[in-house]
Parts: C-alpha cells; structure tokens; sequence
C-alpha cells in the first residue's frame, strides 16, 4: 500500500516530497515495474510489485526487501543460501 511505501522512506531517513514520490512511481508504471491507480492518492492505494523490478535492483537488496515483506515460511534469502549449499 502507498502508506507502507511512504513509511519505508521515512524509517531509511530519505527526504522525497510527494511530487517526487510521484514522478518516480509514474517512472516505475511506464517501464512496467509496478502498477498503481494513478487516480487513487489515498495512503490505501495498492501498488502492485511486479516481477521485472527486480532488474533494476542489486539482487541482494531485492532479496532483503522481499524478505521484509514474506509472510511465513522460509524467506528468500534462506531459500537461496541453502541452494547455493546443495550446489557445493
């Protein structure tokens, strides 16, 4: 949800301003990283992750922030430190 999101950049102390946050979501939406109803402003609005945005992340920061978000279960980052241990 965009509160969520706002929460997130106020808790790593980053200084973006709505009009910011706007244009970079409007950025992310027209290279299809993420899907939002531009018309819903509201703290509610769902923003929906898709998959190619992990592309334009580090793997391991994807990893770390996916992992935030995993409910349950193994996170990915387990799920990847023991496949890399079976591969060995």
């Amino acid at each position: 949800m965009r509160g969520d999101l706002i929460d997130k950049i106020k808790a790593y102390e980053v200084d973006v301003d709505s009009r910011k946050l706007a244009a970079a979501m409007e950025l992310f939406k027209r290279y299809n990283l993420v899907d939002f109803d531009t018309k819903d402003i509201s703290e509610d609005a769902i923003i929906t992750l898709y998959p190619s945005l992990q592309f334009g992340w580090d793997v391991t920061q994807f990893q770390t922030v996916a992992a935030e978000y995993m409910e349950g279960g193994e996170s990915i980052i387990e799920q990847d430190k023991s496949e890399e241990e079976e591969d060995e």
